[in-house]
């Protein structure tokens, strides 16, 4: 970890901002440097959480767990001689705000992972600014308080003092599901529109959106990596204009070093077309893929009524879908290490 590095760098290492200091200003800033640095190729990147220089303060350390909880590199740190500014020293609403932050992070770590893994192997940006996945955009140019996590997740965070609400922006070129309630999937819903929008965030509340047509996996978290990797895996299709969604996973050990190189690395390709998702396997040298277990798939954006599914061919009552087209196929188990299908079979409109 280091704060000196030049392009390159992130090869080897990772960086953090520097000493910046505990204010709104440079909460917002933050969002800035990480995106800078994505761009120079070291994708392993975040700002002090809270601040560092300076005394913090309970709401600019909330809003600011939140958004630390996105950074590629998440750190709380602060310089000696300041309060102490663990989340816990605020009270319970403060830890709560902090540990809801930091559980979706853990939930989507399989994600970030991944987008690790194609920095690597690609040289994309792991976190990134609105222009660089809608480059036509010309609303998204001058956007610096929004970015994306890959291609699929829209992170908004709030960057005022006593601010209950903010103005985000969706671009038109796609669809967009509210996904801030996210261990809450019934309140998920599609944005009606693109365009700039009012989104309401109470202290609680982080506005997080899926980007239609970029699938995203995730697993169920606990306490620590360790733990969350003990838990069951899901993918979340977010279907586009075409009802169409797809996406990629990449695991291995979480520990060993030249996993690429060695072959010992599981990865997939998902996607959601005319009704049908399919689970492919491209490459499995990996002892422990094996454990790896798929027991829940949700899709947002199905409009059709569903009649019946069938999983690898066999019908299955295990789904629930609502009026806002959202459909929770539960009960699985798909193993990561084998190819699957799921068939949603609609009711044919007269």
């Amino acid at each position: 970890l280091s704060r000196s590095t030049f392009v390159g760098s992130g090869t080897w290492v990772a960086h953090w901002l520097g000493d910046n200091f505990s204010n709104w200003s440079n909460l917002r800033k933050s969002i800035i440097g990480m995106l800078q640095f994505n761009q120079f190729g070291i994708p392993f990147v975040g700002a002090d959480i809270c601040g560092f220089i300076g005394d913090t303060e309970p709401d600019l350390c909330a809003r600011w767990q939140q958004l630390g909880a996105f950074y590629p590199f998440s750190r709380n740190h602060n310089a000696l001689g300041t309060i102490e500014q663990d989340p816990g020293v605020f009270g319970p609403e403060v830890a709560k705000i902090t540990k809801d932050a930091l559980m979706i992070r853990y939930s989507l770590l399989p994600f970030l992972y991944t987008l690790f893994y194609q920095h690597y192997t690609q040289g994309g940006t792991v976190a990134r600014p609105l222009w660089h996945e809608f480059p036509r955009d010309s609303e998204t140019r001058t956007i610096d308080d929004q970015f994306m996590w890959g291609k699929a997740l829209m992170i908004s965070p709030v960057l005022e003092k006593d601010a209950t609400n903010r103005s985000i922006y969706l671009s038109p070129e796609s669809r967009w599901y509210s996904v801030s309630e996210f261990f809450t999937i019934e309140n998920f819903y599609e944005e009606p529109r693109g365009g700039w929008i009012t989104y309401e965030a109470p202290m609680e509340v982080l506005p997080l959106h899926l980007r239609g047509g970029a699938a995203v996996p995730f697993q169920q978290p606990g306490l620590n990596t360790v733990e969350s990797r003990k838990g069951g895996m899901g993918i979340m299709f977010p279907l586009d204009a075409n009802n169409e969604s797809e996406g990629d996973l990449y695991y291995d050990d979480g520990e060993s070093i030249g996993s690429q190189e060695n072959g010992d690395c599981l990865i997939s390709h998902f996607q959601m077309i005319q009704g049908e998702i399919s689970y492919n396997v491209m490459f499995n040298h990996w002892e422990g893929s094996d454990q790896l277990v798929f027991t829940v798939i949700t899709v947002l954006g199905f409009r059709d009524e569903i009649e019946s599914i069938t999983v690898n061919g066999v019908g299955s009552r295990n789904f629930y879908q609502d009026d806002k087209g959202m459909v929770t196929i539960y009960m699985l188990q798909l193993p990561a290490s084998e190819n699957w299908t799921i068939k949603l079979n609609t009711i044919q409109k007269p």
